[in-house]
């Protein structure tokens, strides 16, 4: 599979998504149609913003390797870190322990410096970590 601008694409083997996960690959329709055009940007955020909450893992990765075990193939990546971003403490945790933590703080501060209200990074972070 091959990222392609906000989604994934199945050159190898099109159609394994779409018959995997139907709903998924609609999802991704309008965003492949947009790719190169000006309303790119909008159609990608429109999309995500309407999208059905799923699990990439669960409804696609696992589906795929038991309905298709013998079309896939996994390959050792160097310099890429992994990890399960399924709740606020894992997020929170590899974001210190990468170091990304003083960036989300400064994103989050400027972010509320422009908007009335917003939430505390810093009570997130440790009701994250408690």
């Amino acid at each position: 599979m091959e990222q392609h601008g906000h989604g994934v694409r199945d050159q190898n083997s099109p159609g394994l998504v779409r018959v995997v996960a139907p709903a998924l690959h609609r999802s991704f329709q309008p965003i492949y149609r947009a790719i190169g055009t000006s309303a790119e940007t909008v159609v990608v955020e429109d999309c995500y913003r309407d999208m059905k909450q799923s699990n990439f893992s669960k409804e696609l990765l696992e589906a795929l390797a038991v309905q298709h075990r013998p079309r896939l193939a996994v390959i050792p990546v160097n310099g890429v870190l992994w990890s399960d971003w399924g709740s606020a403490p894992r997020i929170m945790k590899i974001l210190q322990e990468t170091g990304s933590i003083k960036r989300l703080h400064r994103t989050m501060d400027n972010a509320t410096a422009d908007h009335e209200g917003g939430f505390d990074v810093m009570q997130l972070s440790n009701e994250s970590l408690a």
